[in-house]
């Protein structure tokens, strides 16, 4: 099974839909899932990335097998597996809560799949070792859940999911539940993992930077649908849809009109000189600029015609500030900036990297 680039194929859904039935008299019916379609590539770490309630952990639940779709199909492996159970569909799964068994020991955690297979003893130890050792366990495998930190028990989840040596890696926002310095050092580890062992790995996150970090690839969904799949970059640099350029990352959305020189007459009446194609005289187009693309700069410079803005806000992040500049009319542009501004400054605006949404705000 390929995809249309001609590259191997683990994964495939194809038109999956989801309803979940109304709550109460008064309630209706929420499609989870519209008519999904989407081919995760072999060897590749593919993310669902998307807010609460857009599908994402549905679409993984049904990839499991433990949520059962209305329409639609998966395949795994070339093989079609709708009706096959999840023991039976060859994927490990790492829960978000990693669902550890209290009472057994950090081995028996790990072991209890391959039981259910029915491997020799000999054989059941000698792959939980070599598990515990490269997650960094060894000498654990007698300790229970409670005896150990948020990280460890991570550690013991992803552990129980590859001993099983499975086709295809299921991971559903498995660091929610970690600080923030854990969870940056877990995600680069679980990337580390993924890139030795060569799994196809199904990852679901909310959290941006996350997927724009350990992705090879990253599907953003919405509202039960996939608005864009790309690499982290192209998600990024070209948004193709306005959720997408507000959702991954921080955005400024201009809205305005070309004018016949190819600029860009924005609703408060700035004029943005964009060098857009004169034939698009009169469209009304909204133009996604990044912070880290615009320049603030001196209203005195010369020889790079400028865009004028009076500064609102500025914010301190460490080691750039972020600069919120109203270029008129309420239309604003956030900027990124290593010296000091203040409110009511004046200054030229540069934008040097933007991208064309087709669809306005």
């Amino acid at each position: 099974m390929r995809d249309e680039q001609g590259a191997p194929v683990a994964v495939r859904v194809e038109g999956i839909r989801k309803v979940f039935p109304a709550i109460g008299r008064t309630g209706s019916e929420t499609v989870a899932l519209d008519r999904v379609s989407l081919d995760f590539r072999a060897g590749a770490f593919s993310t669902l990335l998307g807010p609460s309630g857009c599908g994402k952990t549905t679409l993984l639940r049904i990839i499991a097998g433990f949520t059962t779709a209305e329409a639609g199909a998966v395949w795994i492996g070339g093989r079609k597996v709708s009706a096959v159970p999840p023991w039976k569909r060859d994927i490990g799964f790492v829960f978000q809560n990693y669902a550890l068994w209290p009472h057994m020991s950090v081995h028996d955690n790990v072991a209890y799949g391959l039981r259910l297979r029915k491997l020799s003893r000999q054989e059941v130890t000698a792959r939980v070792q070599g598990a515990l050792e490269v997650m960094g366990l060894a000498g654990m495998a007698d300790r229970y859940p409670g005896q150990l930190s948020g990280g460890q028990q991570q550690r013991v989840a992803l552990a129980r999911a590859l001993v099983l040596q499975p086709q295809v890696l299921l991971l559903d926002e498995p660091l929610s539940n970690l600080d923030v310095k854990l969870r940056i050092e877990m995600r680069k580890e679980i990337r580390r993992l993924q890139r030795a062992v060569g799994i196809t790995t199904i990852y679901v996150t909310h959290d941006q930077e996350e997927a724009l970090e350990i992705s090879d690839v990253v599907a953003v969904m919405s509202r039960g649908q996939v608005d864009q799949v790309g690499t982290p970059e192209e998600v990024y640099q070209q948004p193709t849809s306005v959720f997408v350029a507000t959702f991954v990352g921080t955005v400024s959305l201009l809205t305005g009109q070309v004018t016949a020189e190819g600029d860009l007459r924005l609703e408060g009446g700035a004029m943005l000189p964009l060098g857009l194609d004169a034939a698009q005289s009169g469209q009304t187009l909204t133009v996604a600029v990044r912070p880290e693309n615009v320049s603030l700069v001196p209203v005195e410079a010369t020889g790079v015609p400028l865009l004028q803005g009076r500064v609102v806000s500025t914010s301190f992040l460490g080691n750039i500030r972020r600069v919120t500049v109203d270029l008129g009319g309420g239309v604003r542009l956030v900027a990124e900036h290593r010296e000091t501004l203040a409110e009511g400054d004046v200054v030229g605006v540069i934008i040097r990297e933007h991208t064309i949404i087709s669809e306005c705000v």
